[in-house]
């Protein structure tokens, strides 16, 4: 991920009945991610972990998805952060 853009991961779960979403980042759920798709807007460094997605019906409970997301600031950008890089 570049710091600055929009950063999204997308999973698929299917069952009857539908199963519902749960994002987490680093083990702890992401207040209102909970539809298939996450999209983190203007990323920076403070995004920097691991994500991953519960699903779940009422019959079964999956963790779809693990990636490790490492935001890069390029040279002369300022990290909204808070840290400048050179």
């Amino acid at each position: 991920m570049t710091a600055g853009l929009t950063a999204s991961f997308t999973v698929a779960a299917t069952g009857t009945p539908a199963p519902t979403y749960q994002w987490r980042k680093n083990g702890t759920n992401l207040s209102g991610a909970t539809s298939a798709t996450l999209t983190l807007t203007n990323v920076s460094a403070a995004d920097a972990g691991s994500y991953d997605v519960i699903a779940t019906n009422i019959y079964w409970q999956r963790d779809l998805e693990r990636s490790d997301a490492h935001p890069t600031i390029p040279p002369g950008v300022h990290d909204p952060a808070g840290e400048a890089k050179r």
